[in-house]
């Protein structure tokens, strides 16, 4: 497949469709921000107080990072009642996310 041309492109409809105004597009991502609002809000969760069991962190034992001896970490379980304070989401390696936390801890 041939790429087009530049006036191949400004000739075709999609090029020449319809513009939302600035106004138009403020509009629609506010609606969409209150819907994710209402969507994400969960009065019906309550604040977690107390002291969690420890063992939903996984192990008591700390290491530093130079340890010779090599610990597999493992995902603690999910608790749902800690979802709205603690959940996100990484593409790096849970190991140097770990080490990294410790560093600032």
């Amino acid at each position: 497949m041939e790429r087009p041309s530049l006036a191949e492109i400004k000739a075709h409809d999609w090029y020449n469709g319809p513009v939302p105004t600035a106004e138009e597009v403020k509009e629609e991502f506010d609606r969409r921000k209150m819907l994710l609002n209402q969507e994400n809000y969960q009065p019906e969760l309550k604040t977690p107080t107390g002291t969690p069991d420890p063992s939903i962190y996984g192990t008591d034992k700390f290491r530093s990072s130079g340890a010779s001896e090599k610990l597999e970490r493992v995902a603690a379980p999910y608790v749902p009642e800690f979802r709205r304070y603690t959940q996100f989401f990484s593409t790096y390696d849970p190991e140097q996310l770990f080490v990294t936390l410790a560093l600032y801890a």
